[in-house]
């Protein structure tokens, strides 16, 4: 929890008493440091900790019927998967022109010792009909993805990531009926042509019957990635070698795409390569604002910022009053400008007025 206060908002509290809160914020930087305080404080616990029928007994007790109760995590899983974080923490926090060697190598040193691909992972599920679990379905990420319910879309910014011929996007993916433009009013970007496939019919991101793992700690496919970044962004980089990482995920993954490592390909075209991957391989898991934001897409267009070529599902009188009366999906320009770090809760603030010498707490 600190780690994702730290990450997205300007400040937190730190609360180690049970039962107890205080007015004393600090920034997040702090939270961050705090984060990385208590993951050396469980990874300490975890390496004497015996895997044994005590263990078992503790992690049966607490997991819940709808997790993966059977892919247990020992205690060196736990430990590879707190260096993840740790690598994650680095990595989403400073923007990519802030970056240095030693952040790159602090991130490589952790990640080689990070989430395997045989390791267990902490994941939320859900039951069919939604009783006895802790988001009564509606809540769960894929539930909201699936066609009839039909809360989330598919971007069409996403959808462009994908190669030709991977696999994983003619198993997620298929055709609306119609294309949806403008759906209730929330504006153009949300239109488009694609539904998620469930999971109970071979797909990645949506169920209708409460099926599916949602990842809700760091992945194996996020690890590679932050080891592929690393070693093309070093000062000297390693473009095979980070490949090699990203050639490792698409095949995790199932994607059964021709291997991009040792092709000869320039840093620029590695750099666009790893990029696509981390938004294909990673959709869902809450890091796209984290990328968007260090990369400087989330900038201002003055800035640097902003995303050329995005595809939007475009109404046709906008695009051609003469047309036939389809829409159409055309590549354009999209200024986000959003704070990269954003305010404190305002019911948060009611309620817990930050004490003098607090920092900022709001843009």
């Amino acid at each position: 929890m600190y780690s994702r206060v730290g990450s997205i908002y300007l400040a937190g509290l730190i609360v180690d008493q049970q039962g107890t809160t205080n007015p004393n914020y600090v920034t997040r930087q702090e939270i961050i440091d705090e984060a990385t305080r208590n993951f050396n404080l469980a990874d300490a616990i975890f390496q004497s900790l015996p895997y044994d029928d005590d263990y078992l007994n503790v992690w049966n007790s607490i997991i819940p019927d709808f997790n993966n109760k059977t892919a247990v995590v020992t205690p060196e899983m736990w430990r590879r998967a707190i260096n993840t974080y740790k690598a994650r923490n680095i990595l989403v926090n400073k923007k990519i022109i802030e970056m240095t060697d030693t952040d790159w190598n602090a991130i490589i040193a952790l990640a080689n010792n990070g989430v395997q691909a045989g390791d267990n992972i902490l994941t939320l599920g859900m039951t069919a009909d939604g009783n006895n679990d802790f988001v009564g379905a509606f809540f769960h990420p894929y539930w909201w993805n699936n066609f009839g319910y039909g809360w989330w879309f598919v971007s069409e910014r996403l959808i462009q990531e994908y190669k030709s011929g991977d696999l994983r996007f003619t198993r997620s993916f298929f055709l609306l009926p119609t294309p949806e433009v403008n759906k209730r009013n929330r504006g153009w970007n949300f239109g488009t042509r694609y539904g998620y496939v469930d999971i109970e019919d071979g797909g990645m991101f949506a169920t209708s019957t409460g099926q599916g793992q949602w990842p809700i700690s760091p992945t194996y496919e996020e690890n590679q990635l932050m080891l592929a970044e690393a070693k093309l962004r070093k000062s000297s980089p390693d473009i095979d070698g980070a490949l090699t990482h990203v050639d490792m995920v698409r095949d995790y993954q199932g994607a059964r795409l021709t291997p991009v490592s040792g092709t000869g390909l320039s840093l620029a075209e590695a750099l666009e390569e790893f990029r696509r991957e981390r938004r294909v391989a990673l959709a869902l898991r809450g890091l796209s604002f984290y990328d968007a934001r260090r990369w400087g897409v989330t900038a201002p267009e003055s800035a640097g910022g902003g995303r050329n070529n995005a595809m939007v599902m475009i109404p046709f009188s906008v695009y051609d009053p003469e047309s036939d009366g389809q829409p159409g999906v055309y590549p354009c320009f999209i200024e986000y400008n959003y704070m990269d770090y954003w305010d404190l809760p305002a019911d948060e603030l009611d309620f817990n007025i930050p004490a003098p010498g607090s920092p900022p707490v709001i843009n």
